[in-house]
């Protein structure tokens, strides 16, 4: 990770600590908060065979909820590149939530065609098992938009796996 990243992280997570007091206050009986170990490996790819991908990824997850006035809790994540997911939700009653990443430029791997990528994470099936939470279905799917001046190309590469909560 870069230093400055690496300290724009720790701010961030302090000011987020701070702000909103580190964990949701939902309906549901499962507190998604804190930092998860995710593996997942490559399952699909929609794209043409120039897209790059590698076979196996593994990141390390900080997960926040925050109260929402609805019934359903806010729910940010930030990985361990700096990058930040938001405009998530848990889901009451399914243990599950979704996250999305900014949408963010592609190094040029299509000829005349600029890209872009948005990353949705999401985890479904979250129970606890040994004192913490775990998912044995977690997904990271890129959608990648391209264009050029007369050509539009949308497709996915999808990954799938698992994600275990540290120990609290």
């Amino acid at each position: 990770m870069k230093p400055f990243s690496k300290y724009l992280r720790s701010g961030f997570l302090s000011i987020l600590f701070v702000g909103c007091g580190g964990g949701g206050d939902g309906d549901h009986s499962l507190q998604y908060g804190g930092e998860w170990n995710v593996d997942v490996h490559f399952s699909a790819n929609g794209c043409p065979s120039s897209v790059p991908v590698v076979e196996d990824l593994e990141y390390v997850h900080d997960v926040f909820t925050t109260p929402d006035q609805s019934v359903r809790d806010a729910v940010l994540m930030v990985d361990d590149q700096g990058d930040t997911f938001s405009s998530g939700e848990t889901r009451p009653g399914t243990d599950s939530f979704i996250v999305t990443g900014q949408t963010h430029p592609l190094n040029p791997f299509i000829n005349n065609f600029n890209c872009n990528e948005t990353i949705v994470w999401s985890y479904f099936d979250i129970k606890e098992v040994g004192g913490r939470l775990v998912s044995d279905s977690v997904g990271r799917n890129s959608l990648i938009d391209c264009r050029s001046p007369s050509e539009e190309v949308h497709c996915n590469v999808y990954y799938s796996g698992s994600a275990t909560q540290k120990a609290l």
